[in-house]
């Protein structure tokens, strides 16, 4: 977070322990989601992208379900009908995610 690119589309986890958000390079045009964790009064940790759901197209506003394991995102890749369509993946064991199911 705060680098030179663009992060924005925010969403916080219900423990406040995780941030989910788009990111995109000044080099890279396409937009992806990251995700970073800081423990209860320290520091974000570093960010990184959530490979399972980023593709070599848009991703765009992700939202963590209550539940906090349930991601849902708009994205131009995976199986979109064209532009962007709802996505879901849950996170597993190992935080490895769901292969990302359209919603719709």
């Amino acid at each position: 977070m705060n680098t030179t690119g663009f992060e924005g589309s925010a969403s916080l986890s219900p423990d406040g322990i995780t941030i989910y958000y788009v990111h995109s390079d000044i080099k890279k045009k396409d937009q992806d989601i990251y995700v970073a964790t800081r423990p209860l009064g320290g520091k974000w940790g570093k960010s990184t992208p959530i490979k399972e759901v980023n593709t070599n197209y848009d991703e765009e506003s992700p939202f963590i379900h209550p539940d906090g394991k349930t991601l849902y995102f708009s994205s131009k890749g995976h199986s979109s009908m064209g532009g962007y369509d709802i996505f879901k993946s849950v996170r597993g064991p190992n935080d490895s995610w769901s292969v990302p199911e359209n919603i719709g």
